[in-house]
C-alpha cells in the first residue's frame, strides 16, 4: 500500500494560504487541514478519503474542526503531548445537521481508523494509530478509554440519558 503525506512550507501566511486553497476530495479543501496559526498543512492521504467516505454515508456535510497542528498550536488548545494531529495522522470532525453518535457509529465500521473518540456535542476525533482504541469525553468528567466500541457507546449512552425515576 503506498501512502502519501501532503507537506506544505512557504514563509508568509498569505501565499501559504492561498497555496492552500485547493480541493483535495470532492467536499474537502487543503485549508480545512491547516493548522491556524501558520497555515502549515501535513496530513496523511487517508484522512480527506476516510472524512469523505463518512459524509457520504451520512448523507449531510461535515466540518473538520481540526487537522494538522504545530506544536504551538496543539500546546494552546490542551492537546496531548504526543498528538497525532502533530503528526498529520488526526482530524477532528462534526456534521452539520446530523448526529455525532450517527457519526461515531459510522466511524467504527472503517477498518483504517485506529483511534476514535467521541467529545459531547462537540467532534469525533480520528486518527491513524495502528492499535483500535475508542473513547468518550464527557463534559466535567475525565476522558473514560474502551477497547471496545459497545463499551464506549453504552458508557455515553448512560451518562448522557435522562435518568427515569419510577
Amino acid at each position: 500500500m503506498v501512502v502519501a503525506v501532503i507537506v506544505l512550507y512557504a514563509t508568509s501566511e498569505v501565499i501559504m494560504s492561498t497555496l492552500n486553497d485547493f480541493q483535495i476530495t470532492r467536499h474537502f479543501n487543503l485549508q480545512e487541514y491547516a493548522s491556524p496559526d501558520t497555515n502549515e498543512v501535513k496530513i496523511d492521504c487517508r484522512l480527506p478519503d476516510i472524512a469523505e467516505q463518512l459524509r457520504r454515508g451520512l448523507e449531510c456535510p461535515l466540518i473538520v474542526t481540526s487537522g494538522y497542528r504545530t506544536k504551538a498550536h496543539n500546546k494552546k488548545v490542551g492537546g496531548s503531548k504526543d498528538s497525532y494531529h502533530m503528526k498529520g495522522l488526526a482530524m477532528d470532525i462534526k456534521p452539520t445537521g446530523g448526529s455525532l453518535r450517527k457519526l461515531f457509529i459510522k466511524a467504527t465500521k472503517m477498518k483504517e481508523i485506529g483511534g476514535l473518540g467521541w467529545y459531547e456535542d462537540s467532534h469525533i476525533h480520528i486518527d491513524l494509530r495502528t492499535d483500535r482504541l475508542y473513547w468518550v469525553k464527557l463534559k466535567n468528567e475525565p476522558i473514560k478509554y474502551f477497547k471496545h466500541v459497545v463499551g464506549a457507546i453504552s458508557y455515553y449512552t448512560a451518562k448522557t440519558m435522562p435518568k427515569i425515576t419510577l
